[in-house]
């Protein structure tokens, strides 16, 4: 299983996301988190750029083949009433907030389908990175 990640993080909070996603997977699936590879798009996106976000998305999703999961998080929003998705578009998953950074590259592959994400109790209001989409 392949997800990538990208966002305006800089070099250190992409690895809480990534202990979250193996550790949870480590819970439920047992041999799964050592079937993860993770690609790094960018986390040198200037901040709350979406714009910079969407394209650096856009001109790397391509390049994955169905079954990628796609994290993206440039969000001035957070903590707002904005929502989370999930996208879905010809087998790849994008998931992210609702801003725009993730619609161009999910149609860029075909026919987008977009799922909203319900927030769970006790997560963060302002690092959705870790505490939703991972």
């Amino acid at each position: 299983m392949i997800i990538t990640l990208l966002s305006d993080f800089g070099s250190f909070y992409p690895a809480q996301i990534k202990g979250v996603i193996l550790s949870r997977l480590q819970a439920k699936s047992g041999n799964i988190a050592g079937k993860i590879t993770f690609v790094d798009i960018a986390h040198d996106i200037p901040a709350q750029d979406v714009r910079a976000g969407a394209f650096a998305l856009l001109s790397t999703a391509r390049f994955f083949p169905p079954g990628t999961i796609h994290i993206a998080v440039v969000d001035p929003g957070v903590g707002t009433a904005r929502r989370c998705l999930v996208v879905e578009s010809s087998g790849q998953m994008f998931a992210g907030p609702d801003n725009g950074l993730l619609i161009p590259a999910a149609r860029s592959l075909g026919r987008p389908v977009a799922y909203e994400i319900s927030l769970l109790p006790g997560a963060s209001s302002t690092f959705h990175g870790r505490d939703v989409f991972a």
